[in-house]
């Protein structure tokens, strides 16, 4: 194995080989490793940010888990559940449960002079953790409720303040309607308005989810329904990581009344995740494709290599060796290409996703992607097993053009010379 090695280094060494037909072809097998394994990186950089962003927006927004009654899609507000102190405690002490949060969510509209918008409020409690939307937050700030007086301060989504032309402190009038039977069981509209004050002003930028937002007092909501102080639309738990929405159900579903329940996130935007799952798919193919157009430019490299050096494997077939070991000095000379191309690639990706992260030089449309730069996010595993696939792929590959050597006779071979 030492002599193969030697003689391995001596060719790669030689200067010669710098000057001759085939170093054309060695450079561009190299640069072409390294470009794919850069985009590969990137790639799976950018969608594993991409994931990571959402997620954690979505979660923040709507929960890991909700607990609410069962009801058709269509009437998700109207049916509120009565929450005890002591199942709201037992709830509270899953230790895998960073918030527990009940709130109360109604639809209505704001109106503003002549003009009409459909909102999504979300009353919450005086003990709210409002660390869930600070990092959004980008006017303004996040009102204090009491538990004695029902609050008009609201946070509203930029989106919403920007189509109705809203400013921090500026009164709004927000009617909400309600469905009565009579006496004689009619079912009737009622509408009740509520004057509300902007407190505040955030920006999540989750499309179509975060236009209509609008936060403020859970009482409110609870008096517009005529509802008790225990009672809420839903119950939103939030998981401290890295807890997933099945470990959460499996502890709290004993703890619930057997007609409530308990609902994924990725269930309530199936939509969404279902979108992000269309990614991974994108990456396997950018992948797949980078792998192939890796694989076929360091085969070119290695049968040019190969038939420049003909007089060399047949000097060396003369003097005994066999062509398992011919093979192998070929391939070590491969691997060395392979290699200066893999170093090349990781640090030109590093450099990218360093660039990326700091000063969001790719920009996108918050509107269509839900971020409004390329999120990156590094993963050594999925690093790791990227380098080791490229190596593997790139070697078996490899090993096809090294049976040119088998054919090769040195009678033949030295007659030509």
């Amino acid at each position: 194995m030492n002599f193969i090695l030697f003689i391995a280094k001596k060719i790669s060494r030689s200067e010669t080989l710098h000057r001759s037909i085939s170093s054309p072809a060695v450079n561009i097998g190299s640069t072409a490793v390294g470009l794919g394994i850069t985009i590969m990186i990137l790639s799976v950089a950018v969608i594993r940010g991409f994931k990571q962003q959402i997620n954690n927006k979505l979660r923040n927004l709507t929960s890991d888990v909700v607990v609410m009654p069962y009801q058709g899609e269509d009437d998700i507000t109207s049916r509120p559940i009565s929450v005890r102190d002591d199942t709201l405690h037992s709830i509270q002490q899953i230790s895998i449960l960073k918030y527990v949060e009940p709130v109360c969510i109604k639809n209505g509209i704001l109106k503003i002079k002549e003009e009409n918008e459909g909102v999504l409020f979300k009353g919450v409690m005086q003990n709210y953790h409002w660390d869930l939307l600070k990092a959004y937050l980008v006017e303004g700030t996040f009102p204090s409720y009491s538990d004695t007086f029902v609050s008009k301060e609201v946070v509203i989504s930029k989106k919403l303040a920007d189509r109705m032309n809203l400013k921090l402190n500026q009164k709004i009038i927000v009617y909400f309607i309600n469905k009565i039977v009579d006496e004689e069981g009619r079912e009737k509209i009622e509408y009740r308005s509520r004057d509300l004050y902007v407190k505040g002003i955030i920006h999540p930028q989750l499309g179509e989810l975060d236009n209509q937002l609008v936060y403020g007092d859970v009482k409110m909501i609870q008096r517009v329904n005529n509802w008790k102080v225990d009672q809420f639309s839903q119950i939103e738990l939030y998981a401290k990581e890295p807890a997933s929405s099945d470990a959460i159900i499996e502890q709290v579903i004993d703890k619930i009344p057997y007609n409530y329940q308990l609902v994924r996130v990725e269930e309530l935007y199936s939509n969404i995740f279902n979108w992000l799952e269309m990614i991974d798919v994108n990456a396997v193919i950018i992948i797949v494709l980078m792998l192939i157009v890796a694989s076929v430019n360091m085969v070119s490299a290695l049968i040019i290599l190969i038939l420049e050096k003909v007089s060399l494997i047949g000097i060396l077939k003369a003097l005994g060796m066999n062509n398992w070991n011919i093979k192998n000095i070929f391939l070590l000379l491969s691997l060395k290409i392979l290699f200066k191309g893999l170093l090349y690639g990781n640090v030109l990706s590093v450099i990218i996703m360093l660039l990326q992260q700091h000063f969001h030089i790719f920009t996108l449309d918050s509107d269509a992607y839900y971020v409004n730069y390329i999120p990156v996010e590094w993963n050594f595993m999925e690093w790791l097993l990227l380098n080791i696939g490229t190596v593997l792929v790139c070697l078996v590959c490899m090993y096809v053009p090294t049976y040119l050597i088998s054919k090769m006779l040195p009678s033949e071979i030295l007659r030509w010379e």
